[in-house]
């Protein structure tokens, strides 16, 4: 006799980004994602199938961060009605600068770019110039004096 196996299905990770728009919460998917996509201003969810992530940018709306679990919890019940995830699907909370391995095995990470702060563009700059200590500094306190 002979047994069929049936192999687990592997599913790419997707990454989404979440606006309140006039009130109401959309969800925009981010298509072929990288590290570059994780905007210091935003919040994203990450769907790994076998898990949830929600990621937290430093520069993000306070009111938004506060609501970063809620935000995951949106998600999975939008996506366990839509897509089948399950609703017992881990959720973690991911702070910009803090990611962990499991976290960033999802992207091809470079650690540079990770420990640059300030905000998007701030960011960019630093990394395309090369710009130093000082630059960074100052993009600190712009992202903590106008963002939030």
């Amino acid at each position: 006799m002979s047994q069929k196996v049936s192999p687990e299905i592997v599913r790419d990770p997707h990454l989404f980004a979440f606006f309140v728009n006039k009130g109401k919460f959309q969800v925009e998917e981010v298509y072929n994602f990288s590290q570059d996509d994780l905007l210091t201003e935003d919040i994203l969810v990450l769907d790994t199938h076998a898990e949830v992530f929600v990621w937290v940018g430093h520069c993000a709306d306070p009111k938004e961060k506060q609501n970063a679990f809620d935000i995951g919890w949106r998600y999975i019940e939008m996506a366990a009605s839509l897509e089948g995830l399950s609703s017992n699907v881990p959720l973690y909370k991911v702070t910009e600068g803090n990611e962990p391995s499991f976290f960033t095995t999802y992207f091809s990470w470079d650690p540079a770019k990770a420990s640059v702060q300030g905000n998007s563009f701030q960011k960019k700059v630093a990394l395309l110039f090369g710009v130093g200590h000082y630059a960074v500094e100052v993009s600190a306190w712009f992202c903590l004096h106008f963002l939030n």
